[in-house]
């Protein structure tokens, strides 16, 4: 029972941080307005040709 109680304690948490997490990358994406790429924070690296 408590087992139980931690595990979905544990996933809500966890949850609610990616829900965090996107929505502040919404938020900051809003507030560049002069498209020159200093605001993005989020890049993925390319991936490299063979």
């Amino acid at each position: 029972m408590f087992q139980s109680f931690l595990i979905g304690a544990l996933f809500l948490v966890s949850l609610g941080f990616l829900i965090a997490m996107v929505v502040k990358n919404f938020k900051t994406r809003e507030g560049c307005a002069s498209g020159c790429g200093k605001c993005a924070t989020t890049r993925l690296p390319s991936t490299p040709k063979l």
